[in-house]
């Protein structure tokens, strides 16, 4: 940290990040590789092909200090509370010791430092200044350029492969984008929040008292193990699931086979009405299904005289 800089003021209330500033300005030729947010094409002479600094796309200074371009990405905002909507921390430094980035402006023992920088871009250095850099290497993007203090859009892919007649074929890998890195100071560990894709990342001082196993019950069951595979809630989950079909199948199975079972099996009136339908009428002499076999003897006839007795 070497230069004083110019202390821009506090930011100590919530500012947005202009969406309009998030437009990259790509200068208009086969070579160029630096394309540079807040910018926007300075319309003060027709023939002018460059972008300039777009003021507004810098949180709001002090009355006291005006910005003039090039401003370089320059100044440090304290006190300052948190980072604008849209940006979040990238780097940080504590007083004049510890510090994860060679700061462009310096800090005093007893302050905390932070660089804000937009999701997917890092702290660095270009050109001796401090800024935010992200490196785009494939896919399709919107790109701006100026002609005649006009902004005129097109869309950009990488790698890219351009012809030219003294070199030949001459492939571009990546593009480099840069954005403006607000740089803020405070005399109190800070609570850092991010407003990308929804999500919140803080460090507290430590007073805070945050509770880790509430931290790691919100998340063993979405992210995966070291080793690449299911987190064990994952596999705890598959396991359940399988276990509940297993049990639907089973009991389809019973409900269908008991079906089958009772659709075979005759009604006891049914069973009633067959037999009494089956049975024969017979004959007297063929009850009991034996019938009378005719008689060995010869029929006789009887005496039909009277007998006299007499009584003693």
């Amino acid at each position: 940290m070497s230069d004083n800089g110019t202390i821009l003021g506090p930011l100590t209330r919530t500012w947005t990040y202009p969406s309009r500033c998030n437009l990259l300005f790509l200068a208009d030729c086969p070579t160029c590789t630096i394309a540079v947010q807040a910018q926007q094409c300075n319309t003060a002479s027709s023939i002018t092909v460059e972008s300039f600094e777009d003021l507004l796309c810098w949180p709001p200074a002090t009355k006291s200090k005006a910005f003039k371009p090039p401003i370089s990405f320059g100044g440090i905002y304290k006190p300052a509370s948190e980072c604008p909507q849209g940006y979040t921390v990238a780097c940080t430094a504590e007083g004049t010791t510890k510090s994860d980035f060679e700061f462009q402006y310096e800090a005093n023992e007893d302050e905390f430092i932070r660089g804000c920088c937009p999701s997917g871009y890092e702290c660095a250095k270009y050109g001796g200044t401090q800024t935010c850099e992200s490196v785009y290497s494939t896919g399709m993007t919107e790109v701006a350029s100026c002609s005649s203090g006009s902004t005129v859009l097109k869309s950009l892919g990488a790698p890219v492969q351009y012809r030219s007649m003294e070199t030949g074929i001459l492939r571009i890998e990546s593009v480099t984008m840069h954005a403006p890195m607000f740089q803020l100071a405070g005399s109190e560990p800070f609570e850092i929040s991010s407003t990308s894709d929804s999500e919140s990342v803080f460090l507290t001082s430590s007073t805070t008292n945050l509770s880790s196993t509430s931290a790691e019950t919100s998340t063993s069951s979405v992210e995966p193990d070291s080793r690449g595979g299911l987190s064990t809630g994952a596999q705890a989950g598959i396991g359940v699931g399988v276990g509940v079909v297993g049990f639907g199948i089973l009991g389809a199975a019973f409900y269908l086979w008991r079906r089958r079972r009772r659709s075979k099996v005759p009604s006891k009136s049914m069973l009633e009405s067959s037999q009494l339908d089956s049975r024969e009428v017979k004959p007297p002499g063929e009850l009991g299904g034996t019938p009378l076999a005719p008689s060995q003897y010869a029929a006789a006839e009887l005496d039909g005289t009277p007998v006299r007795q007499e009584l003693p």
